[in-house]
């Protein structure tokens, strides 16, 4: 008989731990689903490599329109880059940097050794 009692309550605890603690971790691994795909429809994680917090263009016309401005934009400062590196005969990305700042945005820089020899 005491077996039997041993037996029935691992029963009845696993059944109270499966409806207590599993069903509320399913729910909740469901919500988080529903949240990352939300966030890789969303969120540009291209950009995000490049420290850029961006909402993929395809949502909207106008951000379609705005991700092609900044595309241009960037094309152009790196075409300038190459120009200036090609004007100052420096090695790009050696002796000039093309930089996204934090405080200053994007700039070219020059390394600490080369910039004697500019002044």
């Amino acid at each position: 008989m005491k077996s039997n009692i041993s037996q029935n309550s691992r029963f009845a605890l696993i059944s109270v731990l499966y409806h207590v603690i599993l069903r509320v971790l399913q729910r909740v691994e469901d919500q988080f689903r529903k949240f990352t795909e939300m966030v890789e429809t969303t969120i540009d994680l291209e950009e995000l490599k490049n420290h850029n917090y961006m909402i993929k263009p395809e949502f909207n016309d106008e951000l379609q329109v705005l991700a092609g401005k900044i595309s241009d934009l960037l094309d152009g400062m790196d075409k300038e880059h190459r120009s200036v590196g090609k004007d100052l005969d420096l090695e790009l990305d050696k002796k000039l940097h093309l930089e996204n700042n934090a405080t200053y945005g994007y700039c070219v820089r020059v390394s600490k050794l080369v910039s004697r020899y500019l002044i």
